[in-house]
C-alpha cells in the first residue's frame, strides 16, 4: 500500500490537472509508479517525463543496454515496482533470461556480450562505490563513446531517483 492517497483529478488545481492529463495522454502506463508521486509537483513531473522521453527517443544508448542499466539500478535499490515493471521490457529488448535472472539475484553475470558485461560492471561499481574506477571508465568509454557514457551515467542517476521515490512513498510492485 502506498503512503499516498489516490488523486482525484476533479479536485486538482489547474496546473496539476494539466500535468495529469498530459501524462494520461502521453506517458506509457499513465499516472502510476513514480509519476503518481511526481504529479503532485506539476513542474517536476513534466521535467522528468521529458527526461524519460529523451531516453526512449533520443539517447544513443540502445534499448537493451538501457533496460540492463535500469534493472541493475532498480534492483540495487530494491525498488520492486520498477524492477517488476522493467523485467519484461528487459527480456523483450533482447537480454537473455539468464542475464536478467542474474541481475535479479544480484549476482555477477558469467555470460553476456562484451558490452553487457561492461555495462554491468560499470553500473554496479558506480552504484556500490559512488564512482567509477579508471579501468571501468576506460572500458565503458571504449565501448560506448563519450556521449554514451554521459547518457548511461545520467540514466543510472535518473533511475536512482526513481527508485528512491518509489521506496520513500512505498509504491507497491505491478501485479
Amino acid at each position: 500500500m502506498s503512503r499516498l492517497a489516490p488523486l482525484e483529478p476533479e479536485s486538482m488545481p489547474p496546473r496539476q490537472r494539466d500535468a495529469y492529463e498530459e501524462l494520461i495522454a502521453n506517458q506509457r502506463g499513465g499516472v502510476r509508479g513514480p509519476f503518481g508521486v511526481w504529479v503532485r509537483s506539476p513542474g517536476l513531473v513534466i521535467a522528468l517525463r521529458n527526461l524519460m522521453k529523451f531516453y526512449y527517443e533520443e539517447s544513443v544508448i540502445t534499448e537493451d543496454i538501457r533496460e540492463l542499466a535500469i534493472i541493475i539500478t532498480t534492483r540495487h535499490f530494491g525498488a520492486t515496482y520498477a524492477f517488476s515493471a522493467h523485467e519484461a521490457q528487459a527480456l523483450a529488448s533482447g537480454l537473455t533470461p539468464a542475464l536478467v535472472a542474474t541481475v535479479m539475484a544480484q549476482d555477477s553475470p558469467a555470460e553476456g556480450t562484451e558490452l553487457e558485461l561492461c555495462v554491468y560492471r560499470y553500473c554496479t561499481e558506480l552504484l556500490e562505490t559512488k564512482k567509477a574506477s579508471d579501468a571501468a571508465y576506460r572500458e565503458a568509454l571504449s565501448l560506448l563513446g563519450e556521449k554514451g557514457m554521459v547518457d548511461l551515467t545520467a540514466l543510472v542517476g535518473f533511475y536512482s531517483a526513481i527508485s528512491l521515490t518509489l521506496n520513500a512513498f512505498e509504491i507497491p510492485p505491478v501485479t
